[in-house]
């Protein structure tokens, strides 16, 4: 199985990420710190911008907690290619 994210839907996700960052009450720079990236990249990762690589939006998910491949798994639906 082939999984495809369309541009609208990883803002969408960078978007639930913040969310999740603000509702466990972590401001950027504190999430960058426990995690070991800048906050600018945090800041990236969460609108979406720039390129981050895909071990730094691991660690940035690991950091607050969430497990993104079930994330993404319950919120969108996969099609066979």
């Amino acid at each position: 199985m082939e999984y495809i994210i369309k541009d609208d839907h990883m803002l969408e996700l960078s978007k639930l990420l913040r969310k999740i960052r603000e509702n466990k009450n972590y401001s950027q720079k504190e999430i960058a710190a426990k995690i070991g990236i800048t906050q600018q990249m945090v800041s990236k990762i969460e609108n979406c911008k720039g390129n981050p690589s895909l071990k730094s939006f691991l660690k940035y998910c690991d950091g607050i907690g969430i497990d993104i491949l079930s994330l993404i798994k319950e919120k969108y639906t996969f099609i066979d290619l």
